[in-house]
């Protein structure tokens, strides 16, 4: 089974969209890259000698290369035809930002409360013949967690399920939903869940986590469902 160590097969970071919505960067980025805001063509009018509005023009080209073009990118999500790149994409958060070490090129982490913290990844390179699972992928991360807690304690798996993902791709935001695999997990007296999903070459995976079960069920109910359930797994078709 191909093991996802961090510092090797974790790939990009965020980058903010011209939406006020972010992802987790570029498959092929090695490196962290810093977040910078996407520039947005400016609107411009000529001066019209009349008092009356102008009529708007229409450009039906563009129009109908757009709506062709939309039409291609949800036929290829329902024929579940691979991406060519997949990343979070999520909205903005008032958290605080935990700086990635050089070793974990492509973790996103926040500090939402006082012991509690969100991480996404995404992971890449994935060959056709690779049977890795997102729930593989689970089970993986969820082992590769215990070094975030003290004493790095065996994981002890409360539930294992599924969660429903919202998926995008580009100006669309919403193509659809995907079931994936979700496990909560104690590692001593703290709590964690872990979802992730592949697709084709592509993965990427999310996890929550308090050091208290009590602190877990608190912050889930204010602050990670919420996050969890509006991020969405965006496409490049």
């Amino acid at each position: 089974m191909r093991k996802l160590s961090r510092n090797l097969s974790i790939a990009g970071v965020a980058a903010l969209l011209a939406s006020p919505l972010a992802a987790c960067n570029e498959h092929a980025s090695s490196a962290v890259v810093t977040p910078t805001a996407a520039s947005t063509a400016q609107a411009t009018t000529e001066a019209v000698p009349t008092t009356s509005a102008p009529e708007p023009s229409v450009n039906t080209s563009s129009t109908a290369d757009d709506t062709a073009k939309k039409a291609r990118i949800r036929a290829s999500f329902r024929a579940l035809a691979p991406p060519k790149n997949m990343v979070w994409r999520y909205g903005s958060r008032p958290w605080t930002e935990i700086p990635a070490s050089p070793t974990d090129v492509g973790l996103k982490e926040w500090q939402v409360k006082p012991g509690c913290h969100i991480r996404l990844w995404q992971y890449f390179g994935y060959s056709d013949s690779d049977p890795t699972t997102s729930r593989d992928i689970v089970k993986e991360i969820v082992i590769a967690n215990s070094s975030i807690f003290p004493g790095k304690p065996k994981p002890k798996f409360r539930s294992n399920g599924t969660v429903e993902l919202h998926t995008a791709a580009g100006s669309i935001e919403a193509i659809g939903t995907v079931r994936v695999p979700q496990s909560t997990v104690d590692y001593g007296a703290a709590r964690s869940q872990t979802l992730a999903y592949r697709n084709g070459e592509f993965a990427i995976a999310y996890t929550s986590y308090c050091l208290t079960a009590a602190a877990f069920k608190k912050v889930s109910a204010t602050d990670f469902d919420d996050f969890r359930d509006s991020a969405a797994a965006s496409f490049t078709y």
